[in-house]
């Protein structure tokens, strides 16, 4: 599956800190959109909400794009039916959780980051970090409070980096490049948060309800338990059980 990559500019590390610090660094000196970066190892790699991502050679993806053509306001979206297509490539059912967890069977399999940035009062650009745990890790390898798993766990097979890779770039580039409708409405079907009792969880705050839609912005649509409706734009979603 050698495809050629569906970006204007690949670049690839042996070792970095984060790749997306490299692919800011590389768009503020004007690198241009699509732009992907690439690294075997991330010694500072981050998630949302400050989180550590491990990167191990032949392990996982790590990957930063530099987004500075958008045909829609739906940037976090179309990035997660981009990850949940490449995963589905090698292990076939993948659930997307509100608003960009990739999950095989329950457990995480990705890590997404997006960094809205500007300067000199030109166009916003956005730089999307995308971790994807590809082959298995050991237990000392992957130190995290979270259930994870990997696409070879599900593939029983070796998978190798550069044609996750290779797909994922071209999926970002279509899915970033489609129309605002065809984002959400691909997206309410792929996601398994809605209908579901969640509790939304912010820092020290927390609601307990159903998720019941999402608006065309993307954010997520509550009804209480005491009826109300509640709109969230970001936060953390615990699905319940039962």
């Amino acid at each position: 599956m050698q495809q050629p990559l569906m970006v204007n500019r690949h670049i690839h590390f042996k070792e970095v800190t984060s790749t997306n610090d490299v692919a800011l660094d590389l768009a503020q000196q004007g690198a241009e959109h699509l732009t992907c970066v690439t690294a075997d190892v991330q010694t500072k790699g981050r998630g949302r909400r400050g989180r550590v991502w491990t990167t191990i050679p032949n392990k996982s993806v790590a990957a930063s794009f530099v987004v500075r053509q958008l045909s829609h306001h739906l940037l976090p979206f179309a990035i997660s039916l981009a990850v949940a297509e490449t995963c589905e490539h090698w292990v076939g059912d993948v659930q997307i959780k509100w608003p960009n967890d990739i999950l095989i069977k329950g457990h995480k399999a990705s890590g997404v980051l997006i960094e809205r940035h500007s300067a000199n009062d030109q166009t916003p650009f956005y730089i999307v970090g995308i971790g994807i745990n590809v082959n298995k890790y050991t237990a000392d390898e992957l130190a995290t409070p979270y259930p994870t798993t990997s696409l070879e766990d599900h593939a029983n097979t070796t998978i190798a980096i550069d044609d996750v890779v290779n797909l994922l770039a071209q999926r970002v580039a279509y899915w970033v490049a489609t129309s605002h409708d065809d984002v959400l409405d691909h997206y309410k079907k792929s996601c398994i948060t809605l209908g579901k009792k969640v509790e939304w969880k912010m820092e020290d705050k927390s609601l307990l309800g159903q998720a019941i839609s999402m608006d065309e912005s993307g954010a997520l649509i509550l009804k209480l338990e005491d009826g109300a409706e509640q709109k969230v734009l970001s936060g953390d979603i615990i699905i319940q059980n039962g």
